[in-house]
């Protein structure tokens, strides 16, 4: 169940976690698209010169591909491979998740994009201003139909990597000894008590559940919380989550 009010989002997981995001508004995600433009321009037009230079018919056939790609391939590359994020996203601090607050499918992330071409009209993203500014869980139309939200997310120093091998479905990740005991590099000051015991009890009983719900239940969990930490982004749902709380529990 998802509850949504003023800037904030709600989630509440079957485990009875409530992960409270913070949507992002019109302002950081026109400062995230100002970045990403600058980069784009600057790509398009090394694309142009060398059409120019080439002096090719199929040369130009060629350009007028790749400036597609570059306009909307872009933001599909990125925000698949980087956790819901572009380089503007990730300068301003601000990510693409599910509306539920798992990581969005890719298919969500095509749609999303794909419809950016309607938010931009009829010029400066005017469209899509208007839907975000207008909807409740500030969607421009993209959003809308991929059933996505962009939300904050905790910024500071890149987390630390750490090294896991999974046993049999069931059995608890466990952590190699290149582990930082003390989570150097992770910053966990916004996990609550409540976080903690609810990834506590998770990894207490994913034993006993089949190994859909296990899975389901990992991303949503884990999903939720990386917005509110840094580290452990290259970690699966689950390693993530035992990493998380050995961090917590040295730090009490």
């Amino acid at each position: 169940m998802t509850d949504y009010e003023l800037d904030n989002v709600t989630i509440a997981t079957p485990e009875g976690l409530n992960m409270h995001l913070r949507l992002a508004g019109v302002g950081s995600r026109a400062m995230a698209v100002m970045i990403d433009q600058i980069i784009q321009t600057l790509v398009s037009l090394a694309l142009i010169l060398g059409a120019i230079i080439a002096g090719s018919t199929y040369g130009f056939a060629i350009l007028a591909v790749l400036l597609f790609v570059v306009q909307i391939g872009y933001y599909i590359a990125f925000e698949a491979l980087d956790s819901g994020r572009t380089p503007g996203k990730r300068l301003a601090g601000i990510r693409v998740v599910a509306a539920d607050g798992r990581a969005a499918t890719f298919t969500a992330i095509v749609i999303r994009n794909l419809i950016r071409v309607v938010d931009f009209l009829p010029g400066a993203y005017l469209v899509g201003i208007v839907t975000t500014l207008a909807s409740d869980r500030s969607q421009r139309l993209g959003d809308m139909a991929a059933g996505t939200v962009v939300v904050h997310q905790r910024t500071g120093a890149g987390g630390t990597s750490a090294s896991t091998s999974a046993s049999a479905p069931g059995a608890a990740y466990q952590i190699s000894s290149c582990w930082p005991v003390d989570g150097d590099g992770w910053d966990v000051s916004a996990v609550t008590a409540n976080d903690a015991s609810v990834v506590r009890s998770f990894l207490g009983r994913r034993a006993t559940l089949n190994e859909q719900a296990r899975h389901r239940l990992a991303e949503q969990i884990a999903g939720g919380l990386r917005t509110k930490v840094i580290g452990g982004e290259s970690l699966g749902h689950e390693a993530f989550l035992e990493s998380l709380l050995t961090v917590v529990d040295n730090r009490r």
